[in-house]
């Protein structure tokens, strides 16, 4: 629904300014990506919404309906965004935030966006990275992580995401459909990440086999969440992804989630920052924010 709404003020964006370069400077983003945003909305409703054979793009029929509706959605987002930084005090500064590379896909960029919306005066860095930060000796703002870190100046809230399952491409399921769960390691390619997919891989064929999983056999293992979700896309193997990355996929048919009962715990993470920190209120905002999200991925998912 997030990306689908984002595309539609793209749409917007492209007929007010009557081409995509001019939309694509407006926005801050490369003219391919809202040509690719616009083409999944015409995939997803089989039409055509714009007519691109003139100079000045203008919309088809379709395009021209849609993209009404779709301006009444973005002025009222606009409104509740505007309200959002009129209730609360309005943040200002920079935010330095590290993050575990598997967390690099997902819910993480509609987090960021719709934050760096409501707050157009804050400027964020993600360092993505596969080692824990400590705020206060990195120059790190926020730390998210899995491990505690105890000094009397940090601060810490908990964090649960969306969850994951096991997922693959459609002609790929269908031969998981078939055979016991107990032998999908020796007969389907794996593909996992570092700590989300070995983690979620070992516990869920523990309680399928009862037997400690002490070395899982892998086609690729890497940190990249990213690289997963494209190649198990692709059909190159069954991965553990978060429901977050592939709900839009799974609606479309692109991905069918399998093994549905084994299931698997909603991942914990813990945010840690220093609570004596001038950036302090920006990191709790964020925060706030980003749980108000979480909570809605898991109603979704649940």
């Amino acid at each position: 629904m997030i990306e689908s709404l984002r595309s539609l003020a793209m749409l917007d964006t492209v007929l007010e300014e009557g081409s995509f370069q001019s939309a694509a400077e407006r926005l801050n983003v490369s003219a391919s990506v809202i040509s690719q945003n616009i083409k999944s909305l015409e995939e997803r409703w089989d039409c055509v919404l714009l007519d691109r054979s003139s100079r000045v793009i203008v919309p088809t029929p379709q395009g021209a309906k849609l993209v009404a509706s779709a301006r009444k959605m973005v002025d009222a987002a606009k409104v509740g965004l505007d309200g959002l930084s009129a209730d609360g005090q309005e943040q200002t500064g920079k935010l330095i935030v590290s993050v575990p590379k598997m967390l690099s896909g997902g819910v993480l960029s509609n987090i960021v966006e719709d934050f760096l919306l409501a707050h157009p005066k804050v400027q964020m860095e993600l360092r993505f990275e596969n080692e824990q930060r400590h705020p206060i000796h990195d120059e790190v703002d926020l730390t998210i992580g899995i491990n505690k870190l105890d000094h009397k100046s940090i601060a810490q809230r908990d964090l649960f995401g969306g969850g994951g399952g096991f997922y693959a491409a459609p002609d790929l399921a269908e031969r998981i459909e078939r055979i016991e769960p107990r032998e999908v390691l020796t007969k389907i390619p794996l593909l996992m990440c570092y700590g989300f997919g070995s983690q979620e891989w070992a516990r869920a064929f523990l309680s399928e086999t009862h037997t400690l999983m002490t070395d899982i056999p892998f086609r690729m293992k890497c940190d990249d969440v990213s690289i997963l979700y494209r190649m198990c896309l692709s059909g190159a193997g069954l991965a553990v992804l978060p429901h977050s990355l592939v709900n839009e996929d799974v609606n479309r048919g692109r991905f069918v989630q399998v093994l549905k009962h084994l299931s698997l715990e909603h991942t914990h993470f813990l945010a840690l920052w220093d609570k004596d920190s001038v950036n302090a209120p920006i990191v709790e905002s964020f925060l706030d924010h980003t749980e108000t999200v979480l909570q809605h991925v898991r109603r979704r998912s649940a």
